[in-house]
């Protein structure tokens, strides 16, 4: 099973191709996702981290993203996540290395957080509630307990 649920903040304005010359089938927004921790060093000194996760939506739903987050926005998604293979040549020296990329595909998200553009109209918001689903993911605990839990979609 592939399911990532990331909550974050947006890193960057949307990089998108949403207008009147393109198929609403052939949309997409990329972005980037900051997720930070804290946590107190053994000098007690209060350390942060913060990593960045690329994600991308498409269709209907990333003209959505586009139109009612911006960079800062807060955002929670669930989406997969998505591995790609690809050759890189040294020009000086001719050589080929195998490099690795990943993004997390976005196939749902939450628009609720208080620091975005606006809020969603009402229709937008009936749309979306036409197209509920509940996803049933499986949690372990450190013994390997299993404990259900459901993340309910916008």
């Amino acid at each position: 099973m592939n399911i990532v649920t990331l909550c974050g903040y947006l890193g960057n304005h949307w990089e998108d191709n949403i207008n009147t010359e393109t198929k609403e089938e052939e949309w997409f927004a990329r972005n980037t996702l900051a997720i930070s921790k804290a946590w107190i060093n053994k000098k007690g000194q209060r350390v942060e981290q913060t990593s960045w996760i690329p994600v991308v939506v498409f269709g209907k739903n990333a003209k959505t993203a586009v139109n009612y987050t911006t960079k800062g926005s807060g955002f929670l998604l669930s989406g997969e996540l998505i591995t790609e293979v690809y050759k890189v040549t040294n020009e000086t020296t001719g050589e080929v290395k195998n490099k690795q990329s990943w993004q997390v595909v976005i196939k749902q998200f939450d628009l609720k957080a208080s620091n975005n553009k606006k809020p969603m109209d009402t229709e937008v918001q009936e749309e979306y509630k036409d197209k509920e689903k509940e996803i049933e993911i499986t949690y372990c605990d450190k013994n390997g307990k299993e404990i259900p839990q459901q993340i309910q979609p916008v």
